[in-house]
């Protein structure tokens, strides 16, 4: 059923699947960043986690959670603008915008949490 849900036929489909992939990472972090934020009234556990969530291990996972919200968030308004019916004849150019403007800002992201 996944390998269904994730083959894309052209480069449409393999954007709108990774709307889709990226919807759940985010809804999957949310969840865990909801059970951390549990912990707050144990200070101890708290404090534990903090320790790892700090560690430098831990900031290629942020690296990845930024990529994809930042994704998520871009590829959502070019799918807002081209169901609004603006831009159908610059579809491909829309979409190279979407993944460039996505890396631009990500590496921006990057630049700023590593400072």
């Amino acid at each position: 059923m996944i390998i269904k849900w994730f083959k894309p036929v052209s480069i449409y489909d393999l954007a709108f699947s990774l709307q889709r992939l990226t919807g759940i990472i985010l809804a999957f972090y949310l969840c865990l960043h909801l059970a951390y934020l549990s912990t707050l009234s144990n200070p101890k556990l708290y404090e534990s986690l903090i320790e790892i969530t700090v560690s430098p291990e831990f900031l290629y996972l942020d690296a990845v959670l930024f990529l994809a919200g930042i994704y998520h968030g871009v590829n959502g308004f070019r799918i807002i603008i081209h169901e609004l019916g603006y831009l159908h004849k610059h579809r491909m150019e829309m979409l190279i915008f979407t993944v460039v403007l996505t890396f631009l800002v990500w590496i921006f992201s990057l630049y700023m949490v590593i400072l």
